[in-house]
C-alpha cells in the first residue's frame, strides 16, 4: 500500500500521496506560496512568470501538442500512452532566456512525468535520458 499523508492545509484531513504537500482541493494554495517565493522574488523572474503567460508562449506550446499528436514523448519511450500536459524546456528558461522559443528546447510531457523530472525530494532535475533510464531500471522485472 502506498504510504500517505495528510494534506498541508490547516483543517484538511484528506490523505494525499507523500511526495505531494496539498490535496486536488487546496493545491491552489501551494501555487500561491510559490508565487510569492519564487516567481515573483526578482524582476527577472516577473519576466519569466509573464513569458508563460504570453500568446507566443502559449502558441509555441499549441505547436508542439500538434507535433507530438498530444502525447507524452517520455511515456511513449517507455512504452506507455499518456497524454502530454507540460511543456518543458530542456534547457530551463531562468538559465537561458533566449532559448525559451526554441522548438528543439521543448518537449511535451505528462505531469508524472514533469514531477520525476524535477525531483524534489532529491532537490535534483533529472535528464530525460536519466529519467527514462531509471523508469527502466525501476520497471526491469515488473513486465509480466
Amino acid at each position: 500500500m502506498p504510504v500517505k499523508k495528510v494534506c498541508l492545509k490547516n483543517g484538511c484531513r484528506t490523505l494525499i500521496d507523500y511526495r505531494k504537500t496539498y490535496c486536488d482541493k487546496h493545491r491552489q494554495y501551494k501555487n500561491r506560496e510559490y508565487n510569492k517565493q519564487i516567481r515573483n522574488s526578482s524582476e527577472f523572474d516577473r519576466k519569466v512568470a509573464k513569458f508563460y503567460q504570453s500568446t507566443e508562449y502559449r502558441n509555441m506550446r499549441q505547436r508542439k501538442m500538434i507535433e507530438v499528436n498530444g502525447l507524452c514523448k517520455v511515456c511513449i519511450k517507455l512504452g506507455h500512452i499518456n497524454s502530454a500536459k507540460i511543456c518543458h524546456h530542456i534547457v530551463p528558461v531562468r538559465e537561458d532566456f533566449d532559448k525559451r522559443l526554441d522548438n528543439e528546447n521543448c518537449i511535451m510531457i505528462c505531469n508524472d512525468c514533469h514531477e520525476k523530472l524535477h525531483d524534489r525530494t532529491n532537490d535534483k532535475t533529472l535528464t530525460i535520458d536519466e529519467l527514462i533510464r531509471k523508469e527502466r531500471e525501476k520497471n526491469k522485472w515488473n513486465h509480466y
